[in-house]
């Protein structure tokens, strides 16, 4: 029996081989770690040559070689899984192909009981699995950090019309083996990017370049730096340092030259400036295309295509899928959507000409961030603007994006727990569209606009700003967005009125304006760097003479910069803080966060990749209400301190991959109403006193993979009612249920979109 067994073993083991060979070509991030897996089962090749040739018998009962073989053969199908999974998913498998390969090395020590061989250099090869395993689970974690730089192809539209031609006609041109660069050109709106885009999703065109296809949102801004870390990350690879155009120009090309040894396709969508196509251009590779759109055809650099407008009964088409008005269209004169279609002359995005005038404040808003809005930014904005609250606030970018006026996207499909958490929600917005928006907020005349928008290139200001034309400005909202060469050198500015001022920047060392002091009715202040790295924020005390300011919103910034600033901001209610280096900003400041911020009720730490320990001070902040810590990979601990937080009522952890348990204090937060620990897969146990949470109404588990069991006090947790986790953790509550009686327990199934992620990189 046992020999039958061998041959079964034998034949798992070819499988195993031939899955990581197709899997090593498959994922370009994890290249270098198949090869080495590869590199290792092909050490064992001869061994399992031998045991089959000689036809040994194995010592040991036969179900434990039979639960072997079966081991083996559910590493066959571990490996397809991983090979298809996304990259937020790959974390899931990493703890099963550590078990794989523990079961490859029990097989080397099978084969060396029995003395076939010494194999004691492949048993110390075949340890290498766990280690690739591991460097596998933080490459995954560092591409989860940095996700939204990844050039992923975008999603084509629900219905496309009018493009079956041009696509054909396009493959053509761009297949000619002497053709390296071909330019899709025509004006805006007539579905250059749509057309881009099916064009990297059609199967001759994936055939031809597999996956080493990148979409790069270039913009009427590029800032290279972004572009080339855009094109590492896609890649999983180190991502380089800059220190100048010339560093970042060479490990372009660096990328270029290593990535295009395969056929390789790069799309280049919404060039305005042919800056970005010469550093592309520069290297001339047979294998390597470059796809370009732009409203200009840039004759220096390729072949053109123009891509005509649509025609009538196309356009008539898209008009009526995009505008809703198949179950409506009674309702309407009939001569209207003609007169739509024939006043836009064929622009396929005619279906938003009908409704321009629909939620016009909340589409101007839109026009404030170019390419991506991150959905918290605007209910940040709502709030202080309007007073709005963020159900209404999320309502309304539904209703804009049913009206085809902004797409809103949701990177978790599963990310429907009502918790107020909207940090993995995004608005993207047709330029034509945001061009629109800011030309109605520029119709009124500069006094007396309500919103302010103004764009500096190196140190050009405005006119009337430089010769101070106007000595009050009434604008409710200003923001202002400076290049890479801005000298942070600023003119007075009074806006008396002002609520809500955004700043975005590129360089390394930011000034605050100086008259932000003098805006006394802020409400609302937005600072986000568009650098490569955290940027050095100077001038932040001048926040303290603001005595409205509720809301401040730090987008890659470094903390320790400004926590050397003493400010106490009695008003401040939200801290948000995105990307930012934290270090230990919150540790070395010369005022106590508490006496800093006495009053915040809500603090969002997000992607922040260099906290490790939460602050114990953070622990002081005796109003707080709302603390969430999320994607923060190397966060591995929390303060004992926190049951200190007598105030909370909710904490969010979610995807603190490195967290490995919760202090026990845990207990003393008596109105915590909804803890979130989903995907924080590192926890093995929950406190025992977890049961003493008297106000837990729910608790957010999903893809908590480490947890084998649960404390036997969460049967006191009387108030619990929904209970949100994965088919694997909902076995751990089966023998609880006859006691929670009203507990309702939501399995739920992972659904990443990453498709989107190819807007968010300016």
């Amino acid at each position: 029996m046992a020999v039958v067994i061998i041959g079964a073993i034998a034949s798992a083991f070819w499988t195993l081989c031939d899955s990581i060979k197709q899997v090593k070509d498959q994922i370009l991030m994890f290249k270098p770690q198949l090869a080495d897996i590869k590199s290792t089962l092909d050490s064992l090749t001869p061994l399992i040559k031998e045991m089959t040739e000689c036809e040994k018998e194995l010592d040991g009962p036969d179900d434990e070689l039979e639960n072997l073989r079966m081991e083996m053969e559910e590493g066959v199908e571990l490996i397809r899984k991983c090979s298809k999974a996304s990259r937020f998913k790959k974390y899931k498998y990493v703890n099963r192909l550590v078990e794989l390969g523990k079961s490859l090395q029990r097989l080397l020590g099978i084969l060396k009981l029995q003395g076939i061989r010494d194999v004691k250099k492949a048993l110390v090869s075949v340890r290498k699995i766990e280690n690739v395993v591991h460097g596998i689970e933080g490459n995954c974690v560092i591409q989860n950090n940095q996700s939204h730089r990844w050039c992923a192809v975008p999603e084509t539209p629900r219905l496309t019309v009018g493009l079956d031609v041009p696509l054909r006609e396009l493959k053509m041109k761009l297949f000619n083996d002497g053709v390296s660069m071909v330019v899709l050109t025509a004006p805006g709106g007539c579905g250059k990017t749509t057309l881009a885009t099916k064009f990297c999703q059609d199967e001759e065109v994936k055939d031809k370049f597999k996956s080493n296809v990148f979409f790069v949102t270039v913009s009427k801004k590029p800032n290279l730096y972004l572009i080339v870390q855009e094109l590492y990350h896609r890649t999983g690879a180190q991502v380089p340092d800059f220190q100048n155009d010339v560093t970042a120009v060479s490990w372009l090309h660096q990328f270029l030259k290593q990535t295009g040894q395969n056929p390789m396709l790069v799309i280049l969508d919404d060039v305005w400036d042919k800056f970005i196509l010469e550093k592309f251009d520069e290297l001339k590779m047979s294998n390597y295309k470059i796809l370009v759109t732009s409203r200009s055809t840039f004759p220096r650099f390729g072949s053109p295509y123009h891509l005509e407008c649509l025609n009538y009964e196309d356009a008539m088409a898209l008009f009526h899928h995009s505008a809703s008005l198949e179950d409506r269209s009674s309702y309407i004169p009939e001569d209207l959507p003609r007169k739509i279609v024939e006043r836009c002359r064929g622009i396929s995005t005619c279906n938003y000409s009908c409704r321009k005038i629909a939620l016009r404040a909340a589409n101007r808003d839109l026009a404030e961030k170019n390419q991506r809005i991150p959905a918290t930014i605007l209910i940040d904005i709502w709030a202080e603007l309007y007073g709005i609250d963020h159900i209404e606030s999320i309502a309304n970018l539904f209703e804009l994006a049913f009206r085809s006026l902004a797409d809103l996207v949701v990177t978790r499909k599963d990310n429907r727990d009502g918790d107020d958490y909207y940090s993995e929600h995004f608005v993207t917005q047709h330029d034509m569209l945001r061009e629109l928006a800011i030309q109605q907020m520029c119709q009124d005349p500069i006094e007396h606009r309500e919103r302010l928008k103004i764009d500096i290139c190196g140190n050009i200001l405005p006119t009337w700003w430089t010769e101070q034309k106007y000595q009050f400005i009434k604008g409710r909202l200003l923001s202002i967005f400076t290049d890479g060469e801005f000298s942070s050198e600023w003119h007075n500015l009074q806006l008396p009125e002002l609520e809500v001022l955004i700043l975005n920047f590129q360089t390394k060392n930011y000034a605050l304006p100086e008259f932000v002091e003098k805006m006394y009715k802020l409400k609302a202040l937005i600072l986000t760097s568009d650098g490569s790295l955290p940027a050095e924020l100077n001038n932040f005390q001048l926040v303290d003479s603001l005595p409205n300011l509720k809301r401040i919103r730090l987008e890659r910034i470094s903390i320790p910069s400004i926590s050397r600033y003493p400010i106490q901001l009695k008003s401040l209610k939200k801290l948000s803080l995105f990307m930012c280096s934290i270090g230990q900003g919150f540790g070395n400041g010369s005022i106590h966060i508490s006496e800093a911020f006495p009053n915040l009720v809500e603090m969002n730490i997000d992607y922040c990749n260099d906290l490790v320990e939460l602050p114990a001070q953070l622990c002081d902040l005796i109003q707080l209400k709302k603390l969430s810590v999320t994607n923060s990979h190397k966060l591995s601990a929390l303060p004992e301190e926190i049951g200190n937080l007598s105030n909370l009522e909710l904490l969010r952890l979610r995807s603190c991959t490195n967290l490995s348990e919760l202090p026990a204090s845990i207990r003393n937060l008596k109105k915590l109403n909804f803890l979130d620990i989903s995907d924080c897969f590192s926890i093995k146990e929950l406190p025992e006193d977890i049961g003493e949470m008297c106000s837990l109404e729910r608790l957010n588990m999903r893809q908590c993979s480490r947890l084998n069991e649960l404390p036997s006090s969460v049967v006191d947790l009387e108030q619990l009612k929904e209970v949100t986790c994965d088919e694997e953790t909902q076995i751990l509550w089966e023998p609880f249920l006859p006691s929670l009686k009203n507990i309702h327990i939501k399995v739920v199934k992972e659904d990443i979109n990453l498709n989107w992620l190819h807007k968010l990189h300016c």
